[in-house]
Formats: C-alpha cells, sequence, structure tokens
C-alpha cells in the first residue's frame, strides 16, 4: 500500500473516532466537499496546511497523524 493510502485510512480512523462528517472534514481543511471527494481519490494532493488542521482537530501531531499514531479518544 502507498504511503498516501495508508494515511487516507488513518485519516479515516481518526474520523470515525471522533465522529466526523466529510463535510466537517472539509471544513476543517477550509475546502469544499468537492475538493475533500478528490483528496480522498488522491490523497498525495492533500497541502501541508489541510493535514496540519487535520491533526490539530484530532488532537494529535503531524507527524503523528502520518504515521497512524495518537492518543486515544478521552
Amino acid at each position: 500500500m502507498k504511503r498516501e493510502e495508508r494515511v487516507m485510512r488513518i485519516i479515516h480512523g481518526f474520523a470515525a473516532m471522533y465522529g466526523f462528517k466529510r463535510k466537517e472534514l472539509a471544513a476543517i481543511c477550509k475546502i469544499t466537499p468537492q475538493t475533500w471527494s478528490e483528496r480522498e481519490f488522491n490523497p498525495g494532493s492533500f497541502k501541508l496546511s489541510e493535514l496540519t488542521a487535520l491533526a490539530r482537530s484530532f488532537g494529535v501531531t503531524l507527524g503523528e497523524l502520518m504515521e497512524g499514531q495518537g492518543r486515544s479518544k478521552e
């Protein structure tokens, strides 16, 4: 599995854990829901600012988001 695909799976895992829907994830990244769909299809197109915003929303560092590590939901 490519790194980009793995990162998308990690994002989906955190989103499920915190109950975020696609529309909310798009808002966190300050992109449209259509652009979010494009990012899901091509995760390599995420911008650093979008990944950083997601990590902040999940309460993890960018490194933790990229590697699939994080704190459990409290």
